[in-house]
Order: C-alpha cells, then structure tokens, then sequence
C-alpha cells in the first residue's frame, strides 16, 4: 500500500493561492527548495483535496467513491462538493491510461476519513452512518476488498460532523502510529481510540502544556507528509514548538519543518486536507508523450506564486513599519498590496481607515476594503463588514445583510461570528426568532472558547432554549465561562450550587463564585452575596455586610436590591 512515506509529489486546489496565499506561498517556497515535484488541480470547488481525490493503493492503483458527504447536503454545501472526474478531465486529454486499472466503489465517504497504516487502513465509523443502505458487513466487506487490506474502525464522535481519522491519527511507520490530543477534547473518546488503536499499533499520543487549551490544537495530527519531508501546521500558539519537537521524534529519518497554517485551519482544515500526495510512476500513463501532456496540464502556475509572494512581503513590510509607529508608510504599503488583491491587506487597510491610523478616518472606504476582502473569504473582514451593516457604520443599516455576512463567517469556523449570528436568532434581528440554531450557533461558538458564548449555552441548557433543559450540562458550559472570568456565568454557577441546580448543594462553593463575579462589579451577584450575608448561607450571618452588598447592587439601579435595602 501507497503510505505517506512512498510519495514523491503533491497536487493542490488550485483556488489554494487565493484562499489561503501565505500558507500557499510557504509550501511553495519549501517544496521548490527540496525539489519535490507539486502542481494545481483545476476544476475544484474548494480547497479540501484530500476529500475528495481518489486514493492511491499502488503505484497504478486508484479507488474512487461517491463524494455526496452528508455535511455537503445543504445550499452551501453543494456549491462546494466537487466532482473529481471533473477535475482529472481538466487535467490530463486522457484519463482512460490514468484509471486503467482504478475502481470505484459504491459508497459515499471522503478521503479525509482514511488513513494508511502499512497493511492496515484505518477509519472512523461515520463511514456506516452514511452508507444505510447497507448492513454493517456489506460496507466493510466492500472497503477490505477495494483496499485489498484490514481496515481498523474508530467510533465516530458526533460533536465532530465530517468524522475523518486524518484529524485523529497519522501513521509514522514501523507499526507505529501518532494520535492527537483528544484527551483535552473527550477523554471518553480519547480512552476509545487508544484502546482501539493499542490492539494493532504502537500508540504514540500527541501532548501538550500551555496555560490556556487553544482548540485548534487538534491540526498538528494534520500534517502533510511526501516521502522524507513533513510539513506541520504552526499556529502562533505556544503549542507549536512542541508539536514540532514530538513529531520529529516519532519520525526521526524525516526533515520535521514548520509551515504557518491559520489560514487552513480557521476554514476547519490543515495541510492533510489541503493536500493530494501520491506517486506517479511509468506505467501510470503509457508513454512519454502522454506523460509529458498530462505534467504540462498540472503546470505550477509560478506567475500565480510570485504575485502572491509580492503581495505578502507588501504586506508584511507595512507591518513592521506599523510595528514602530509608522502608520503612513504602512497604510501605504498596504494600499499596494491591497489594490493587487491580496486580503489580509484589504482588511487591514480597511481597519485603517475605520480608525483613522496613518489616514483620514473614512468609514465608507472602511466598508469599500471589508467587502473586497469578504468577498475573498476573508472571515475577519465579513465579521466586521456584517458589524458595519448592523450598526449602519460606513453603510446604510441592513441587519439582513449583516446576517448574510455572519453567516458566511460563521460557516467558515469565525467563532465572533458564530456567536453573533446565535444572538441574532435568540432576538430576532434581522430574522425570525429560532431557539434552535440560536442554540445551534452559541454551540459551535462555545466549543472554540468563547466565554460569552459558554454562557449562552449553559443558560439554553438551564432554561430549555432551543434544547431539551439540563442542568448538568448548564453547569458543565457555566464552569467554563466562569473560569474564564465571565461575571454572569461566575453569578450564575453560584446560583446553582445554592439551589444545588444540576450539581450537589455547597454554600461555600456559591460564596466562592459570587464574590468572583463581585470583584467585576457584577450587581446580580452583589444582591445575591448581600443575601448570603442576610440569612447566613456559607457564610456568618452579619447585616452590616449584607446592606453593604445590597448598596452596591442598588446604586446600580438593580431593583431588588433596593427592596432589601429599604427591608433591613
């Protein structure tokens, strides 16, 4: 079986330049230098190559799927399923000598759900759930004999919709095989594919310290490997270091570089997804005429890669004058590189002139650069753009529009965005009110570490807002924004534990947060230490202390508390 260490070259989307220029123009720069052979597939429909390629198990060998994922079902998603027969067909005059011996095989998956172990090929079980027109046994039986080796199942975690193995496992040969972090994620799941893995593998488990979890933690298992060269996604978290450090040691004969990938990563993918690395070897097409056809069809584009590489050192050089103080130049600088079409500089043009730093503050210009660089998919610019639109800055008010642009920011895996756009359907603006996706969308945004949004969702789950009402779970998302210093989720969590909602009865624990949301000036939680102090609950019961609290909360308008305080 073809496994990451046998290839020789890489194929890219080629709307990768575009969507993601500074990761694009590092692999290039990287992949020139070692001589490794790469090029871009036309006809894709978005970057995620790995998904729906075919899969390479010997040198002339390809196994083709139906790539109808579920998770492409919606208005947005068929716009962005591609058809890979499309894309070889661009490619090459005749394809027939590239699939001459390629199968097909009747079943809906993606290649990001298949990782190759050495004779073992490994998956996760969503591969089942999407293929219920057959028995469990049919399905398998059809993979061991399109891959012509065992195929190890991993249970599917439905928090996480595409189900692929590449963004859990990556094998490092010599029956060994890497498993990312999952443990900071689901233990439960973690403790699973361990066990699983254990019975066929070496498990070599990926770990990391840092002060604060980051959750795109998960993208160091998604690293892109082509024969002796590994490409791992880099962050700009403290994390970095030491995923590069744990996988060089895993593949010691391998040269471990580093490649900044946020810009694949904030979309929900890394280099693996990124990436369709293969060998192509004679045989595969027959003669030299048709081979040199088929190379000149895949072509790198270098116009393509110095425009883009232009276009960042603009950029950056606008950075560093920034960095001193130099707003002029740098607004300059960002002009060139904006009008040439690269989108972190039309945003940060557009920042500029929001704020008026090295120019004349123009809110219109500030909304004329968010749209170019929304209309790239620059999620950072459709955040603020749908901001502009609600606030009616730089723009007539249209709260549609702005839910148009948190929408597409959301969908891209902007958390800010995901959030707002779950405000927006809780309130009806710009919609009908919707329990559910506001649910839905404060979910997604919790899960990325927004506090506000932790918060949201743990009052859905305490009240029944959109979900079915439970106060394990209120307390579980209180607890994580609590912790992260949100005032009302501090209050709140206090609350619970003492009414014992969701979590046992403790007077102390309640004290312990409500003062915690007091320190931040929090009225409710003012009232609420003021009634502990009243009636003795954790705490010594003093009168004194409780008016104290009561004032507080009452001179910030809070009207219960000014009943206690007019009671005592």
């Amino acid at each position: 079986m073809i496994t990451d260490n046998l290839t020789a070259r890489v194929f890219f989307s080629d709307l990768l330049p575009k969507k993601c220029p500074i990761l694009n123009g590092r692999i290039a720069e990287i992949l020139t230098e070692k001589r490794i052979p790469f090029a871009y597939l036309s006809e894709t429909k978005d970057i995620w190559c790995r998904d729906f390629m075919p899969i390479q198990i010997e040198n002339d060998r390809f196994v083709f799927y139906k790539y109808t994922p579920d998770y492409l079902q919606d208005k947005t998603g068929l716009r962005l399923q591609t058809n890979p027969e499309n894309v070889f067909h661009a490619s090459a005059n005749r394809i027939e000598n590239l699939m001459q011996n390629a199968i097909t095989i009747d079943l809906v998956m993606d290649g990001g759900n298949v990782v190759k172990c050495g004779d073992t090929v490994v998956m996760t079980e969503k591969v089942f759930f999407e293929n219920k027109d057959k028995t469990r046994d049919q399905v398998e039986g059809i993979l061991k004999d399109a891959f012509q080796s065992e195929i190890l199942f991993l249970p599917w975690d439905r928090n996480e919709t595409f189900g692929h193995s590449d963004g859990i496992v990556h094998y490092a040969g010599d029956g060994k095989i890497l498993l990312t972090n999952y443990d900071d994620f689901s233990p439960y799941y973690y403790n699973r594919f361990r066990k699983a893995l254990g019975k066929h593998f070496e498990v070599i488990p990926l770990k990391y310290k840092a002060k604060r979890l980051h959750a795109t933690s998960w993208a160091y298992i998604n690293f892109l490997q082509i024969g002796k060269l590994v490409l791992v996604p880099q962050l700009g978290i403290e994390e970095d270091e030491q995923a590069l450090e744990q996988i060089n040691n895993a593949l010691p004969d391998c040269e471990v570089v580093g490649v900044p990938a946020r810009e694949a990563v904030r979309r929900g993918g890394a280099l693996n997804c990124i990436s369709w690395n293969v060998t192509l070897q004679d045989g595969i097409i027959d003669n030299s005429v048709e081979r040199k056809d088929f190379y000149m069809k895949f072509k790198v584009n270098e116009a393509i890669i110095k425009q883009i590489q232009n276009q960042r050192e603009l950029f950056e050089k606008g950075l560093k004058y920034e960095e001193n103080g130099d707003y002029e130049n740098a607004v300059e600088l960002y002009t060139e590189s904006a009008r040439l079409g690269y989108d972190w500089a039309q945003f940060t043009l557009a920042m500029c002139y929001e704020n008026g730093n090295g120019v004349e503050k123009d809110l219109a210009k500030a909304v004329e650069w968010y749209t170019k660089a929304a209309e790239q998919e620059n999620i950072r610019a459709q955040h603020n753009l749908a901001i502009c639109y609600e606030e009616g800055s730089g723009i007539r008010k249209n709260m549609r529009k702005a839910i148009i642009w948190y929408r597409e920011a959301a969908e891209l895996g902007f958390a800010p965005s995901q959030y707002n756009l779950a405000v927006c359907y809780e309130e009806g603006r710009g919609t009908k009110k919707n329990p559910k996706k506001a649910f839905e969308w404060y979910a997604k945004a919790a899960e990325q570490g927004i506090s506000f949004a932790q918060y949201k969702l743990a009052v859905c789950y305490r009240k029944g807002f959109g979900v079915e009402k439970d106060l394990k779970e209120a307390v579980k998302w209180y607890t994580k924004a609590a912790k992260q210093e949100d005032p009302y989720a501090q209050n709140d969590l206090g609350s619970c534990y003492e009414n014992g909602d969701g979590v046992e009865k403790d007077l102390k624990k309640a004290l312990t947060w409500y003062r915690k949301a007091t320190k931040q000036g929090d009225d409710t939680a003012q009232l609420n230490l003021g009634n502990c102090y009243e009636k003795g609950l954790g705490v010594k019961k003093n009168l004194e202390k409780a008016k104290a609290w009561y004032k507080l909360s009452a001179e910030k308008g809070n009207k219960n508390a000014q009943n206690r305080l007019l009671a005592l």
